[in-house]
């Protein structure tokens, strides 16, 4: 297995779009709440996948979207009534990994990022990507070793190399990053 084949088998089969909040109205459509930089991108969807849990998937195909400024609203075949949405509330909505929109060159997917080995520039094993905080100024890496966590800014100054398809991170670590 080369490395490229390791870091795609760790990546996830399905990618959560949105999560459903509750019925919109009392057709069946679902107040959607949107995990993603686009919303707009439900208006190119056919077919979503709804899961409770991540593991168990309905299919369900798209039969009306509005994308509104804090929410999508979503119309699926075969619910269509607000008794039939309730049962969805809190659901995730999913699509296939390979169904993602392409991002320009230099840019990735947080999924991309998640199980990545962090390495210091000097070669030492630092720890594994375990979750990216969007803030505000710029994204963090968590990154876990055992019991220890570090907080990593995805900055040009600490991180050197950043290219999810080698599997692993590089960093700088600058004084105090690591203690």
């Amino acid at each position: 297995m080369t490395d490229s084949d390791e870091h795609h088998s760790r990546l996830p089969d399905y990618v959560v779009i949105g999560q459903i909040l509750r019925p919109h109205g009392v057709a069946g459509k679902m107040r959607v709440e949107p995990i993603t930089d686009d919303p707009n991108r439900f208006y190119l969807l056919k077919r979503v996948f709804l899961s409770k849990d991540g593991l168990s998937r309905e299919q369900a195909k798209m039969t009306g979207v509005q994308v509104g400024p804090r929410f999508v609203i979503v119309a699926l075949e075969s619910i269509d009534s607000r008794e039939q949405a309730e049962k969805y509330r809190d659901f995730y909505v999913e699509i296939p990994r390979q169904e993602c929109l392409p991002l320009p060159e230099g840019r990735h997917y947080i999924f991309e990022f998640i199980g990545l080995q962090v390495y210091t520039n000097s070669g030492a094993f630092v720890g594994e990507i375990s979750d990216v905080l969007l803030l505000p100024a710029n994204d963090v890496f968590v990154v876990t070793c055992n019991d220890r966590e570090y907080l990593i800014p995805d900055v040009p100054e600490i991180v050197e190399e950043k290219k999810p398809s080698s599997g692993k991170i590089i960093i700088n670590p600058i004084e105090g990053l690591l203690s």
